[in-house]
């Protein structure tokens, strides 16, 4: 395998634990809300996270920011930032710097977009991947290019048609027009990566997703414990829309691996607010024995449990134990989350 291969091989996996991350897309500031926001986020509690000594937590910073350049950031990041600029500890100082750097390439143009939409039509499948892979960054800012990345998702190249999947996923609702080839793709066993990255990309669409519903309804069924945990945080993603999942999904929740019983428990809040059956499965998700020798896979999951647990607010109360013990888990930026869930669960503004 040629080393421009692996490398785009190798960045489509990072841009799928990247996409698993997020789980709501950038949202432009209300009339109560002063500051964008990313991921329920507000922009200043993502630069607090580029200056923080956890190199995971100034990743989420950075991407975050690069998300949210569909907006004029400029003025209020810069007055964020400027005080740490000041700082007499060097290190933060070169933080902030790298902060200002990503805020000064302002917002995405359309002449960025459009040349990159016109690479997809390349000849060269590295020249096709690498625009999907630039124009992922933009979130739902490269719509227009969905025509061509629908294309793409036929590309006999994997990493390009696996990356055009991604690319979809991160325009979310605007990515509708790809639904139909996308559940071809949910059918396809024999292709096992492109089947969940399908999934992950309805999932993103959500609720204007629902022709996909029964197909995910089936994969719960899947020999794969990654089909089941995705399928099951797919029909979370589309909400109340995915009703008739509910009698698979509490059958789920007592799956024998633990990121299926998680996903299932998320899914059973999202379309029915049903935190009977799913909240002690999320207890059980962030207890301090589920959280030893953790991996990434292992993270992410958690992470969207925290974020579920966030999104329930009062009614998660009975996590609050289990979150505390949490704040004191400093690896893959788990303690933040946990601080989120917390405020969030305590009524709290972040």
């Amino acid at each position: 395998m040629h080393t421009h291969t692996i490398m785009r091989v190798s960045l489509s996996c990072i841009s799928l634990l990247i996409v698993l991350v997020v789980n709501s897309w950038a949202v432009a500031p209300t009339r109560n809300q002063s500051h964008p926001s990313f991921e329920g986020i507000q922009l200043p509690t993502w630069i607090h996270f580029m200056l923080d000594d956890d190199p995971i937590k100034r990743a989420s910073g950075h991407r975050a920011l690069l998300y949210m350049r569909q907006w004029d950031l400029t003025e209020s990041a810069k007055s964020l930032i400027q005080p740490s600029l000041m700082s007499k500890n060097p290190l933060i100082v070169e933080r902030a710097r790298k902060a200002v750097e990503v805020i000064e390439l302002g917002p995405w143009s359309s002449a960025e977009r459009d040349i990159l939409v016109a690479d997809l039509r390349s000849t060269d499948a590295n020249c096709r991947w690498l625009a999907a892979f630039q124009l992922q960054r933009m979130g739902a800012a490269a719509a227009p290019g969905i025509p061509w990345l629908i294309k793409l998702l036929h590309d006999p190249d994997d990493a390009t048609r696996r990356q055009a999947a991604l690319t979809i996923a991160n325009c979310g609702p605007r990515g509708k027009p790809a639904v139909p080839v996308l559940l071809q793709m949910l059918k396809d066993k024999a292709n096992p990566i492109d089947q969940v990255l399908a999934t992950i990309a309805i999932g993103r669409i959500g609720p204007d997703a629902t022709e996909g519903v029964p197909l995910l309804i089936r994969l719960l069924q899947s020999d794969s414990n990654l089909a089941r945990a995705h399928a099951a945080w797919a029909l979370s993603r589309i909400g109340p829309k995915a009703a008739k999942a509910l009698k698979p999904l509490q059958a789920a929740i007592r799956d024998t691996d633990a990121h299926v019983r998680t996903s299932a428990a998320i899914a059973l809040w999202y379309i029915a607010k049903d935190t009977e059956d799913s909240l002690p499965v999320l207890i059980a998700t962030i207890t301090s024995q589920s959280v030893r020798n953790l991996n990434e896979s292992d993270a992410h999951f958690l992470r969207v449990a925290l974020r579920a647990l966030a999104d329930m607010g009062p009614a998660a109360k009975p996590a609050l134990p289990e979150l505390l013990k949490l704040q004191k888990y400093d690896q893959y930026g788990l303690n933040w989350w946990a601080t989120i869930a917390l405020n969030k669960i305590r009524a709290r503004d972040l």
